[in-house]
């Protein structure tokens, strides 16, 4: 994330301390007396998470998904074979084909860049 939107984040907490002690607070100055949104502070007062605490959407793998693709790597880097975007996206979409259940539709597949970018957050290799 962003220094900006932390830095946004840390202001809307401070606004938040401020309107605790008051029985009816007025959004609209506060969002202008802490140069925030007044969306967002009314978003964090009633209890909407900010994105780097609240769970990852669009995600196809389960925790568990992911874990099978890490000891893939794993498994590649034992025998000294590279892993390749396309052999991580091919591994990741037979998890996923064997793991789908509904025969009517058709299982969900990832491509290269949003699942190295999952697997890269998890270890620390470098792809070709």
């Amino acid at each position: 994330m962003p220094k900006v939107y932390h830095k946004q984040e840390e202001r809307i907490q401070q606004a938040i301390e401020a309107i605790k002690e008051l029985e009816k607070p007025n959004f609209r100055a506060f969002a202008q007396e802490y140069s925030v949104l007044e969306q967002r502070l009314r978003g964090r007062w009633n209890g909407r998470p900010f994105k780097a605490t609240r769970p990852a959407t669009r995600k196809k793998l389960s925790t568990a998904q992911e874990l099978a693709v890490c000891q893939y790597l794993d498994r590649l880097d034992a025998i000294g074979t590279s892993a390749r975007h396309g052999m991580l996206a091919s591994c990741a979409n037979a998890i996923l084909t064997k793991s789908h259940l509904d025969s009517s539709i058709p299982p969900p597949t990832v491509d290269w860049l949003p699942l190295g970018n999952t697997i890269l957050e998890k270890t620390s290799r470098v792809f070709c």
